[in-house]
């Protein structure tokens, strides 16, 4: 994950409030009405601190008897995030991992808009998947530019990957979700957010062979 980003707001903070918001979520659908900082700490493995912290970031304020009201907390996070909701995102690769990607998408975000998918493969093109129609690569800047597109999904094949950033940013994208295990090279100002399975899998390979007492 990198902290390349013109808003002035950390990555990490931004996570932790997505995290602080599905306990929130998960609460409120409970019927609980007030949490403490040390039960959203629990839920975002922080420190209770931290959370307060994170919480005078965006303007609330709790009750010290009382902690924070459960809705009210969460729609001031979500005043935060939740511009995330109105995102028109396209997708780059459609092999196995990016057919993963958009079922996983559309199931998980339904109000994010995934406007097109992208593929080199020309007997693709012209086809939809999952609804979502699949664009040669020579239509990308042209949409990127016509539908005002500031995120793009990149799941091409490594060789692909530098190329395929360079067209993206030079398009007009401002932010990239790469899950290529390539290091994308991209100027000040362009936010990139690095997912290598293959780095996950690894690390939690080690740890769950030779990881015995080791905290992460």
């Amino acid at each position: 994950m990198r902290t390349r980003n013109a808003t002035g707001t950390s990555p990490r903070v931004i996570g932790r409030l997505c995290l602080y918001l599905r306990f929130l979520q998960d609460l409120g659908a409970r019927g609980v009405g007030w949490v403490y900082s040390r039960e959203l700490a629990w839920s975002a493995g922080v420190t209770p601190s931290q959370v307060r912290q994170d919480i005078m970031g965006i303007g609330y304020q709790g009750s010290a008897q009382h902690g924070y009201e459960v809705d009210k907390l969460a729609e001031a996070i979500h005043e935060k995030v939740g511009v995330a909701d109105e995102a028109r995102v396209i997708l780059i690769g459609t092999g196995n991992l990016g057919r993963a990607i958009l079922q996983f998408f559309q199931r998980n975000h339904p109000r994010m808009e995934l406007v097109a998918a992208f593929e080199s493969d020309i007997f693709l093109v012209g086809s939809r998947l999952h609804g979502i129609p699949i664009l040669g690569l020579g239509e990308l800047e042209a949409t990127v530019r016509d539908q005002d597109i500031r995120m793009a999904i990149l799941a091409v094949p490594e060789n692909e990957a530098q190329n395929g950033a360079d067209r993206l940013v030079s398009a007009g994208v401002r932010s990239i979700l790469n899950f290529t295990p390539n290091r994308l090279h991209v100027p000040e100002g362009i936010y990139v957010e690095d997912t290598d399975i293959g780095i996950s899998l690894v690390r939690a390979a080690f740890f769950g062979c030779c990881g015995k007492g080791v905290k992460v």
